[in-house]
């Protein structure tokens, strides 16, 4: 059979629990269960009768989703059929933002789409040995894409509130992405700022890298990768792009998207000989 990649069926105890308590500080939860703090997140899930063990056990599956004390988000595509106008206006400046008067499809958050996409990716180089690679770099150029989409999309509700002191970025003065997380965010945050001395940081340079020099300006006519490099790659995304994204939302005082949290708590890529 040979040696292929894999996902472990389950990832452990602990990592579940660690999941819950993350999901109750930072995630999409009712408010009964929300906790400024992990260590309280078992006390609160015990007044409202909630047995965290039990939860953790549950969420060992890292597939099934977060039962009971999750408040799920809404759709971030919608199909319309028939006759009638749809239309999306921009949350920002209440000026109407797109709309279809056919059938077609409408989307309200470029960058939880664009990292769905990242997601499906890199699942992808998981399922298809083969194509492996390929995958994985699809999933980092999506993924860089739904942080870029994500800043730019906080950089319009600032430039609509302070016109004299816009952010920029367009075809005639570039930002790259290093920018717009290092400047960008303090300065709509009120200081706070994407920490550069952590795990998540070496892990999202390693990747734009990697990508950069692979995807968007190949160097090399050829390559040769060994799955286990392909499997720290993938184990890689969980920090540098899924815990950086959550720590952004953070920074924004945003609630944390359940598919980013669920994508920082992927379990070790195995590889099997």
């Amino acid at each position: 059979m040979g040696t292929f990649i894999r996902f472990p069926e389950k990832i452990s105890f602990r990592k579940a629990k660690e999941k819950v308590e993350y999901y109750c500080v930072w995630g999409n939860v009712f408010n009964q269960y929300r906790a400024s703090d992990p260590k309280e997140v078992e006390i609160i899930l015990a007044k409202n009768d909630i047995d965290i063990n039990k939860i953790a056990d549950y969420c060992r599956d890292y597939k099934k989703p977060m039962p009971r004390i999750s408040d799920m988000l809404s759709a971030t595509n919608w199909i319309k059929s028939g006759r009638g106008i749809i239309q999306i206006s921009n949350s920002t400046t209440g000026q109407k933002a797109k709309e279809l008067s056919e059938s077609g499809i409408l989307s309200t958050s470029t960058y939880q789409n664009e990292f769905k996409e990242s997601i499906k990716a890199k699942n992808a180089a998981v399922d298809d040995d083969f194509n492996s690679y390929n995958h994985i770099l699809n999933a980092l150029t999506s993924g860089f894409s739904t942080i870029e989409a994500y800043l730019n999309m906080k950089a319009e509700k600032w430039n609509f509130e302070n016109p004299k002191d816009t952010l920029i970025d367009n075809s005639n003065i570039k930002v790259n992405i290093e920018t717009k997380i290092m400047n960008w965010i303090p300065k709509m945050c009120n200081g706070k700022s994407i920490q550069t001395d952590t795990h998540e940081w070496s892990c999202f340079k390693e990747l734009k890298n990697l990508r950069d020099n692979h995807k968007i300006h190949p160097k090399q006519s050829t390559i040769a990768i060994t799955y286990k490099e392909i499997a720290k790659i993938i184990d890689k995304y969980r920090y540098g792009i899924g815990l950086l994204l959550a720590n952004m939302h953070i920074c924004f005082d945003q609630k944390v998207p359940n598919l980013i949290i669920d994508t920082i708590f992927y379990p070790d890529i195995e590889v099997i000989k």
